[in-house]
């Protein structure tokens, strides 16, 4: 373990002498540096981005949700009488998962409307 170590430092610092790391901070002049922030047209097209984003998550996480409802509802009318009640406990994290992915989505359209 020591070996490997001192293997690997003695690599670092051969690697830290061959490629210096230097920095021509001579070059630098502070008054070329423009501080405009962003334009009305970023902004606007910023919100615009966002609320396709939000949109798009809203969409899928409806699919997926109704899709998995599809398949446990299935699978729960043709299980036998002991598959029910396993289809019942495993019905209960999946309620919990599609409330909060229907939550966390709206939450973030209505924090989009917002501050639209």
């Amino acid at each position: 373990m020591k070996r490997n170590m001192f293997i690997i430092s003695i690599f670092i610092i051969a690697l830290m002498i061959i490629f210096p790391l230097t920095i021509n901070a001579a070059q630098i002049n502070p008054d070329d540096y423009n501080s405009s922030g962003p334009t009305e047209a970023d902004v606007k097209d910023m919100y615009k981005f966002g609320g396709s984003v939000a949109g798009i998550i809203q969409i899928i996480g409806t699919i997926v949700s109704a899709g998995a409802m599809i398949i446990i509802g299935i699978r729960y009318a043709i299980a036998s009488a002991d598959e029910k009640a396993e289809y019942k406990e495993r019905m209960i994290p999946y309620f919990i998962g599609a409330v909060l992915l229907f939550g966390a989505s709206n939450i973030v359209s209505i924090v989009y409307n917002m501050f639209k």
